[in-house]
């Protein structure tokens, strides 16, 4: 089920490459690299996942969970977080909700 999932996700992104570049793209981003912030949250990222000793499949969740949310918020006009309410996290709760509905 994984591997279907990965060839399905691996060929959506090569023809949203093409729409978006018009040029056929055979080679693919590595994972993390989609996701845009700044180095406050790359710095944030690298701090919190060395500072426990996590599982490794669990670290790869946080560390994927933590991307997507901190590019979020950064897209959103917030280079850091300090004016991160509860509102912008239910926000981003509710639309990674509503993308995986």
């Amino acid at each position: 089920m994984r591997n279907h999932y990965s060839y399905l996700r691996k060929g959506i992104i090569r023809m949203m490459k093409v729409y978006e570049c018009d040029l056929p793209e055979h080679r693919l981003p590595k994972r993390g690299l989609w996701y845009k912030f700044n180095d406050y949250y790359k710095t944030l990222l690298a701090d919190f996942s060395a500072s426990v000793k996590f599982h490794p499949n669990t670290l790869g969740d946080i560390v994927w969970v933590s991307r997507k949310f901190f590019s979020w918020l950064y897209e959103n006009g917030h280079p850091d977080l300090t004016r991160v309410e509860a509102d912008e996290i239910q926000t981003f709760v509710m639309s990674v909700a509503c993308a995986f509905a």
